[in-house]
């Protein structure tokens, strides 16, 4: 939303500092209930999937302070960050992709290879469908507050 702002007003400062303000505040959310997954579930390849999701938020803070979305800054130099965020969200989702798959072959490979992911699901007693569209529902509500 403040990507989307700073674009249809490139000299406004304000949309600047949502774009670096508000992935702080995300990405040490994410980190605190990363740190807690965690705890339950000491897998390798699950802290690479968390550390990748991580590195999510703090791509907007890395572009935004690159290109100084925090002034007033032509629509140019905006269009080249947004730019900039969409080729490094693709390295990012080829990541998590790539993670994903490797998840999968391990668990396919043995029933023993990930037991604590059999362990997590009794655990949780979730309806994991419900569990997404809240999370969906969340990061809407939070993209439209900012």
């Amino acid at each position: 939303a403040g990507l989307t702002t700073k674009v249809l007003a490139p000299h406004s400062e304000l949309p600047g500092a949502v774009i670096l303000i508000v992935p702080i505040v995300l990405s040490t959310v994410g980190w605190l209930a990363c740190t807690v997954l965690f705890q339950y579930v000491s897998h390798p390849w699950l802290l690479a999937l968390l550390l990748v999701f991580e590195c999510a938020p703090l791509l907007y803070i890395a572009v935004g302070a690159y290109y100084r979305f925090t002034r007033p800054v032509g629509r140019d130099t905006v269009l080249r960050g947004a730019r900039a965020i969409a080729k490094v969200t693709f390295v990012l989702v080829f990541l998590v992709v790539s993670i994903a798959v490797k998840i999968g072959s391990d668990a396919r490979a043995s029933g023993e290879a990930v037991p604590w992911l059999r362990e997590l699901i009794a655990w949780c007693h979730v309806n994991w469908g419900r569990l997404a569209f809240a999370c969906t529902v969340h990061t809407l509500y939070s993209f439209a507050l900012t």
